[in-house]
Order: structure tokens, then sequence, then C-alpha cells
């Protein structure tokens, strides 16, 4: 995330699939075996996950019907999605860019890349909790970034079953599709990158690691099950 002083900025969120390549080629072969016909369907990915790279804007992808009900849909205009899988590199990540004048105008966009997962279902529904929220105060030269709340996933009884199994399932063969479906979801890292306008002065995370007008900040899933503390809301003040 790019914090300007002026109180505009730009934000992208990856979303790193490069460990489940193997897996999701694995479902897209079951697939293609499944039905014949989908064999000749062009729409179909690569069977050999050779390479693809495409970037569009969400406003062009965004269902008439939905512009319609929103009062500035051109706002999306500030969103891309950049998608890119290259067998040879062994990449295979999906990357959203949004650039904003304002907090306001961020707000709008939001609302309106709400409002667009709302009539797309789940396959949306992650995409919009990719952009974290925050507020930027330019006076006071802090920024404040609330946490995404994992309780759902770490006070979950089963999760916990697993977690207490892991040792056990990570003996079993690389191929296996459980395994693979398991160790990516507990294994997954998440990862904060932030620059302030002048030189950050502190961040209220232990783990966070400043340099200059920059910190980062990573975590994992397996952390947290194992009762890592982590501060509900990020606070970062600059000079």
């Amino acid at each position: 995330m790019w914090f300007n002083a002026d109180g505009s900025g730009k934000s992208v969120s990856t979303v790193d699939m490069s460990g489940m390549k193997d897996m999701m080629q694995m479902m897209i072969e079951m697939e293609l075996e499944s039905d014949e016909e989908s064999l000749e369907d062009e729409t179909m990915p690569d069977k050999d996950w050779k390479s693809m790279d495409t970037m569009m804007v969400m406003y062009d992808i965004m269902p008439d019907s939905i512009k319609e009900q929103i009062d500035n849909p051109e706002v999306l205009k500030n969103i891309q999605m950049h998608m890119r899988m290259d067998s040879v590199a062994d990449e295979f990540f999906i990357k959203f860019l949004m650039q904003y004048d304002d907090e306001a105008q961020y707000q709008e966009i939001m609302t309106a890349f709400s409002r667009l997962q709302e009539d797309q279902g789940a396959a949306m529904g992650e995409e919009a909790s990719l952009f974290s929220e925050f507020e930027h105060n330019t006076k006071t030269k802090q920024i404040r970034i609330p946490q995404q709340d994992m309780s759902e996933i770490t006070d979950d009884p089963e999760m916990k079953d697993i977690m207490g199994s892991l040792d056990s399932l990570r003996a079993l063969p690389d191929d296996d599709f459980g395994k693979m479906m398991l160790l990516e979801i507990f294994e997954m890292e998440w990862n904060y990158i932030v620059h302030a306008p002048g030189k950050i002065i502190s961040c209220n995370d232990g783990s966070a690691k400043i340099d200059g007008n920059t910190v980062e900040i990573k975590g994992t899933l397996i952390e947290l099950m194992e009762g890592k503390e982590m501060p509900d809301v990020i606070e970062i003040r600059y000079k």
C-alpha cells in the first residue's frame, strides 16, 4: 500500500497461488477426463499449463445490470486485475491494482466493488477483502489498518483437529490431493507492505520490519493457530 502526503494512494493485492499450481492442474485434468466434450472447449485452460498473462479492468467486466444500480460505476476503472501463469517460471498469481485520489474515493470504489461481488457470488467473494480498510490522517501522520478477522478459522474445532495432525499430514505422498489442499491453507502467508509519505517512526506490531518509509509485516495461519498475538489494528506513525 502506497500512501501519499495529499491523501491519495495506491493499493496492490497479490494472491500467489504458485504452490497450488499442481493441485489446480490436477483438478482441471480430472475435469477434462470426466467430460470428453470439454477437450474441445477453447475456454478451458491449456492442459499443459504453459502460460497465460492477461490484464483486465474491473469496469469492463462488470455487467450492465449492475452498473445501472451503482451511482458512479466508472470508479471501477480504478481497479485492474492482472493474472499470470507460467509453468516454466513456476508462477501463478492474481494481482489487483487500485488507485484513488483520496479516502472518500477509496470508499466509493470499495462500495462499487462490494456490489459487484454480491452479484457475482462466491467467485468474487474474497476479492473485495483483498483491499484492506484504512484510516490515513495526514495531519497527525498516522495510518491505521484493521487486521482481517481470522477467528472463524482459528476457532473452528475441525481446523484445530487438523492442526494437531499436521505431522501425519506431511508424511503423506506429495501428490495426495488432501495434503496439497490442507497444507496450502495452513501454510498460507500474508504480507503487508506499507509505504508511508515520510520516514516511519513506529509500528505497534512487534514483528514489523521498518526500513525508512517502508514497513513490512508478515504472518501465517499456523502462527495464529499456535496462539501468536497480533494487534487488531496496525498503527503506523511517520514523520
